[in-house]
């Protein structure tokens, strides 16, 4: 990701560990949301093709029991995760540079 974007090593390394969290909480996203885009018209295909073959009064299918739901961001949870990371560290007797939560 750092090579589309053209970033260096140095570039990278200015990040703060926030910020790098949020890049990769982001990306991951995006990653998902791709492959559930990609994979939903084959999901459309065999909730169709269940359909026709299922009896009469039988459950029908949806493209979501193929592929289960749109996938959702999840900010706040990485945020708290990353508040008891930083807690965590300065139990320990850590230094957590740039971070101010």
């Amino acid at each position: 990701m750092g090579r589309e974007c053209g970033w260096t090593r140095a570039d990278v390394a200015e990040f703060t560990p926030r910020q790098l969290m949020e890049i990769t909480e982001e990306v991951y996203y995006q990653k998902q949301q791709d492959w559930w885009e990609n994979n939903y018209s084959i999901a459309q295909l065999a909730s169709l093709t269940a359909n026709m073959h299922r009896k009469k009064g039988s459950k029908t299918f949806k493209p979501q029991d193929f592929i289960g739901k749109r996938p959702k961001k999840r900010s706040q949870a990485v945020k708290k995760d990353l508040a008891s990371l930083v807690a965590e560290a300065k139990v320990k007797g850590l230094k957590v540079p740039g971070l101010d939560i």
